[in-house]
Formats: structure tokens, C-alpha cells, sequence
């Protein structure tokens, strides 16, 4: 008979570890939390000065531990729609899968950044089901700039999105059938200490979410996650580092990658 909470425990503990790799990031996590849906939260700060005041964003997460062995770098696990409902309402949650064997310690992290975007996608295909199967992909625990990256790009987007929780988001060919012309498309590059000559690698090997601004309002709805190499190709684009170390570009509907 499987040992529940041993095993919880013991993918808590591995996850836990994981994060204290990365400077920017504080977890309280409850290995027998017995709150709905959510099992604890993640604080993501501007620096490695982890003071209230360099706080960026909190990102709640659920975590969920197995006994089965996953050889693959991908992992897909069966979720509750009811959890996964309560993570669209709330703005989004960073779901973690961890396969461990308790006797040895021996775990693979997997994991799915799920903001509104992509829970309205997972919600409308799931339609009365109780259950979901949802794709996760491995954690780089042993890489803290990945890891900075997955949190920062959550936090940065999960602003971004929360005021079309609710809302019909429509792609980019239903927005101009509807007759809005779409003056830019933007996106967001979030990571510890890029510089302007990393970008290029980097945003090859990431995929972004992307947001529309109709001609003439002051809006960006967000319309889909998409590698860039995908994206038409640009005729101009702009590129700014900022001091919090985000490092973001943005252009028009032809112009979504930088130079």
C-alpha cells in the first residue's frame, strides 16, 4: 500500500531544494497542506535583496507527488477541473509534478505555467469533464536562470492577463474578421542578468506569450503562447533592458522579434 503522505512529502522536499537554488525566489510550501486547490506560494523578487520592497509578484503553486517513473522529459497528469477553474479565477497557478522514490530521495521535477491564456484553452477543451489531462514539462532545478525566467515571465504575464479573467479572447484572425485593426503585437523576455547580445539564443529557445493592441486604445489583449520562430517576420522592432532585469521587445503585427 502506497505511503500518500510520505510520498507528498518527499516531492515537497525536493522542490523546495530546488528553488532555494535560485536567489530570487522565497517558497512556504505545506507538504500536508490541506487548503483547495493551491498548496503553497512562491515570492519573486526584483534582486537577490529579498526585502517587501523588491517583491515583484507571488506565484501560488500546486504540487503533486508520484511514484511513477517518467524516462521522457515530458509528463502529462489527470486534473481536476475544478482546480483548474479555481486557477483561471485567480489569475493562473504553477502546477509541479514530482516523481519521486522516497527511499532514495531520487525525484524529476516536471511542470506547466498555467495562466489565464492558457487555462481559458484547457477550460473550453475540457467542457463538462471532470478531469483534464494536462502536459508538463522538466523543471531546470539545477539552473537558476531558468528557473528565474519561468517565474518572473509568470508574474510579468499573470498582470497582464488578469483583466480578461472572465473574458472571450479571440486569435489575431478573429480580432480582424471583427474588423480591429491591430497596431503592434508585444511580448515580454524575463530572465536574471540578460544583456542585449543574449537575447537573440535566448528568445529562440523560449516560447512567449503574446498580446495585441488594437489601433487607437490603450489596451494589450493577450491572444496566444508561441515560439518566436513562428511569427512572421519583422520589418522593425524595438529592444529595452530595464533595471529590474527584464528585458522586453515589442514592434508591430510583422515586427515581434528583435534585432
Amino acid at each position: 500500500m502506497k505511503n500518500t503522505k510520505r510520498i507528498e512529502e518527499s516531492a515537497t522536499t525536493a522542490l523546495k531544494s530546488a528553488l532555494l537554488k535560485c536567489p530570487i525566489l522565497d517558497a512556504y510550501i505545506d507538504s500536508n497542506d490541506k487548503t483547495p486547490s493551491w498548496d503553497g506560494t512562491v515570492f519573486v523578487y526584483k534582486s537577490e535583496d529579498q526585502k517587501k520592497e523588491n517583491i515583484k509578484g507571488r506565484v501560488p503553486i500546486q504540487v503533486k507527488g508520484t511514484e511513477k517513473i517518467f524516462v521522457s522529459d515530458v509528463a502529462t497528469f489527470s486534473c481536476s477541473t475544478v482546480d483548474l477553474r479555481n486557477y483561471y479565477h485567480d489569475g493562473g497557478c504553477i502546477f509541479f509534478l514530482v516523481s519521486v522514490v522516497p527511499a532514495t530521495g531520487e525525484h524529476k521535477i516536471f511542470y506547466a505555467s498555467l495562466l489565464v491564456v492558457d487555462l481559458d484553452k484547457i477550460l473550453k477543451s475540457a467542457k463538462a469533464q471532470g478531469t483534464y489531462s494536462i502536459r508538463l514539462k522538466l523543471f531546470p532545478e539545477n539552473d537558476p536562470k531558468e528557473m528565474a525566467h519561468i517565474f518572473l515571465s509568470f508574474t510579468s504575464n499573470a498582470h497582464k492577463q488578469s483583466s480578461f479573467i472572465g473574458k472571450d479572447l479571440l486569435s489575431i484572425e478573429e480580432l480582424e474578421r471583427r474588423g480591429t485593426k491591430i497596431e503592434s503585437l508585444t511580448f515580454n523576455a524575463s530572465g536574471i542578468g540578460l544583456k542585449e547580445e543574449d537575447l537573440p539564443s535566448f528568445m529562440s529557445a523560449h516560447d512567449f506569450y503574446l498580446y495585441a493592441k488594437p489601433e487607437g486604445l490603450d489596451i494589450e489583449i493577450p491572444i496566444d503562447i508561441s515560439p518566436l520562430p513562428r511569427m512572421r517576420t519583422p520589418k522593425r522592432a524595438c529592444l529595452s533592458l530595464c533595471r529590474s532585469r527584464i528585458c522586453s521587445t515589442s514592434g508591430s503585427p510583422r515586427t515581434p522579434a528583435a534585432r
